[in-house]
């Protein structure tokens, strides 16, 4: 015995399910666009670019990265790679030190 559901039904699965793949593809340019943004940042900072070689003494370097989530309203991003110096001076403005979350969820919750 085969059921079905109603056709109705079945185009609120389907829209669901297409807004939740629309929703990971937003999470996915949102991660790569702040990583992307964050990196920028730290060229600006440093005063040069990823593996640029000079002549000139540096006395600061890029140090790899650490992940951090962020919540947003259209779900959690994932391990956000955030890029790091080795002095530990650089403070990204497009993802301050401690946000974890987005200031409109921000504004919701308080």
């Amino acid at each position: 015995m085969k059921i079905s559901l109603p056709e109705e039904m079945q185009s609120v699965q389907i829209n669901e399910k297409w807004g939740q793949e629309i929703f990971i593809d937003i999470r996915g340019f949102i991660k790569h666009a702040v990583e992307q943004a964050v990196k920028q940042e730290l060229t600006n900072f440093l005063g040069y670019e990823q593996y640029q070689r000079g002549e000139e003494r540096r006395d600061n370097y890029r140090n790899g990265y650490y992940e951090r989530d962020l919540l947003t309203r259209f779900g959690l991003i994932e391990d956000i790679q955030v890029a790091r110096d080795r002095n530990g001076e650089f403070e990204s403005r497009v993802l301050s030190r401690y946000k974890r979350r987005e200031e409109k969820i921000d504004r919701q919750i308080h």
